[in-house]
């Protein structure tokens, strides 16, 4: 028998703070999980690195999700901003 209790969800504002990101949109969003773009739920968190993947938002039921903007030069890794939200997940 697992005595372990389910973590809190995290709102938008925890998230945006804990990676120093700017947070447009609603600030009261429930997160729960990361998931990769086409995987996330209404209450998973996701990631648009690249040009490419913005195209896809649409099909994605994720509320809250990072995009990597007016910096063309910097790749930045999911597994960075995952690493990053990891102790909170």
């Amino acid at each position: 028998m697992s005595t372990t209790k389910p973590r809190p969800a995290l709102t938008a504002t925890e998230i945006a703070q804990a990676l120093h990101a700017q947070l447009l949109g609603n600030p009261d969003v429930e997160i729960d999980d990361v998931q990769i773009l086409e995987r996330a739920t209404a209450r998973d968190l996701t990631f648009v690195g690249n040009q490419k993947n913005l195209s896809r938002l649409k099909q994605s039921a994720a509320r809250l999700i990072i995009v990597v903007m007016n910096c063309p030069q910097l790749t930045i890794e999911p597994l960075c901003w995952y690493q990053r939200l990891n102790p909170h997940f």
